[in-house]
């Protein structure tokens, strides 16, 4: 009915100019201390991130004209650091991550909750905050993923419900599916797509990344448990 799609899409443009007004606040603010302002501007992202975290939703693009979503990537732009889009759609999970720390060649994000993703020049190592997390794992690096070649013997290492280590081997194969394009937060990217198909001998998964033309993996949707399935990762700012 046309009374009930006006009251969603009404619904949906209170939630997110809600989400932008306090992020936009929150990045503003010149008097707090930066530890404060670090924590509140998380805390904004989180907050957009539950508005705008269901993009790729047919029934949610419709209601975010152009000009709304330039005054996204304004507002995010404005907070100074790299911003990554962090989306599981088997619990509905979204959020905004921003660099948190770095251990050698894994960079770790986090969103001002317990959650946090750690990645290896883009690709899922580890995962923490979502439950039945990926404690560590052993894959491929980008440079194979995106040239395509072979493939990999990954192993994911969990905790059971004793605290034990566990583990889940999977055989991976790649192949390379050519240019394609992916559209994040208004902005759109000309980008190789690579799938990764891995399985054992009980189940099986789908890796997909898009590598844009500076080789940089702008999106991603990476396997990190039975129990999660996937996240999507998506490089909003650089």
């Amino acid at each position: 009915p046309v009374g009930t799609d006006l009251e969603m899409k009404m619904t949906l443009r209170s939630r997110l100019a809600c989400a932008l007004l306090c992020c936009a606040m929150l990045v503003g603010c010149g008097n707090s201390n930066n530890a404060d302002q670090s924590k509140d501007t998380l805390a904004g992202l989180k907050a957009l991130a539950l508005s705008v975290g269901q993009l790729g939703h047919k029934s949610a693009k419709p209601n975010l004209d152009p000009a709304a979503l330039a005054s996204i990537r304004n507002i995010l732009a404005g907070v100074g650091k790299p911003i990554l889009s962090v989306t599981i759609k088997k619990t509905h999970y979204a959020g905004m991550m921003t660099p948190y720390g770095q251990n050698r060649n894994v960079q770790t994000w986090a969103s001002g909750t317990p959650e946090t993703v750690s990645l290896r020049d883009g690709i899922l190592v580890a995962t923490r905050g979502f439950g039945p997390d990926m404690m560590t794992s052993i894959g491929p690096d980008a440079a194979q993923v995106r040239s395509a070649a072979g493939g990999f013997h990954r192993v994911y290492y969990y905790l059971d419900g004793d605290d034990q280590p566990q583990s889940l081997a999977f055989d991976c194969q790649y192949t390379s599916n050519g240019p394609d394009s992916v559209t994040i937060i208004g902005l759109s990217y000309a980008t190789h797509r690579v799938t990764e198909d891995c399985a054992n001998p009980s189940s099986k998964f789908q890796n997909v990344y898009w590598f844009d033309g500076s080789g940089k993996l702008r999106q991603s949707d990476q396997f990190v448990s039975p129990q999660l399935a996937s996240l999507r990762l998506q490089r909003v700012i650089d």
